[in-house]
């Protein structure tokens, strides 16, 4: 039986691609193992090589791979955006928060907060000259009062801005503390923000909430996102 090398390859793409996803689901392993088990059958009877392995293995791929999309959407920040065209407006957006100065991320921050629709009902940025601590402060329609501090940074957040919002939750009266950045944060940050009960918002945050509004406008069938054109 003659067996062209191009069906050959194929077979060998898609063992390849299940012992790779073998930890992502039952559905890869299966395949995986079905797949081994036909290639004995073969050799050994002689069997119709098409419909035991070559088309197992074409399906298998397909499945790896239509399965590894799926995984992301649901489990990226990008959750529950399928369309490239949203993702790509998710990050024209980053792109232009990544461009922007600290006061106005603040602004951009506190508007965010109120368009993702995550609770927030109301926000006001502090001044800028002795805001002991805290950039925003936010209420919850549960009543909950948050102080959150925001840095629009290109490096990792350090232990100073953990500090500084947890000293200012008595001063502004809050239960909850807050930092935001564009970017992550260092260990120490997140080890002292965990001790202290200070919620850390990084860039996977940010994608989330944008990605909340992109789905949203979505369904009204605008095809970008403005935070600035959604409040006003």
């Amino acid at each position: 039986m003659a067996i062209s090398i191009a069906k050959v390859v194929i077979i060998v793409i898609a063992i390849i691609f299940n012992v790779y996803s073998i930890n992502d689901g039952c559905a890869s392993f299966l395949f995986f193992i079905m797949e081994i088990l036909y290639v004995i059958a073969v050799l050994n009877d002689n069997l119709d090589f098409n419909k035991y392995l070559f088309y197992p293995a074409c399906f298998s791929i397909i499945l790896s791979i239509a399965y590894r999309r799926l995984l992301f959407r649901l489990s990226s920040p990008y959750k529950g955006l399928f369309r490239r065209r949203d993702i790509k407006n998710v990050e024209t957006e980053l792109l232009r928060v990544d461009g922007m100065l600290g006061d106005e991320f603040e602004h951009y921050v506190a508007k965010l907060l109120l368009v993702s629709e995550i609770g927030f009902v109301n926000t006001k940025v502090t001044s800028q000259s002795g805001d002991y601590g805290a950039d925003i402060i936010a209420k919850k329609l549960n009543g909950d009062k948050y102080a959150i501090q925001c840095k629009r940074y290109d490096k990792n957040v350090g232990v100073e801005s953990v500090q500084e919002v947890g000293a200012s939750l008595a001063y502004y009266g809050c239960s909850h503390g807050v930092v935001v950045t564009n970017s992550y944060y260092t260990k120490a940050a997140k080890i002292l923000a965990k001790k202290n009960n200070i919620e850390l918002w990084d860039r996977d945050k940010l994608i989330s909430l944008i990605s909340r509004i992109v789905a949203r406008k979505r369904k009204t069938k605008t095809n970008n996102v403005d935070i600035d054109d959604i409040v006003s």
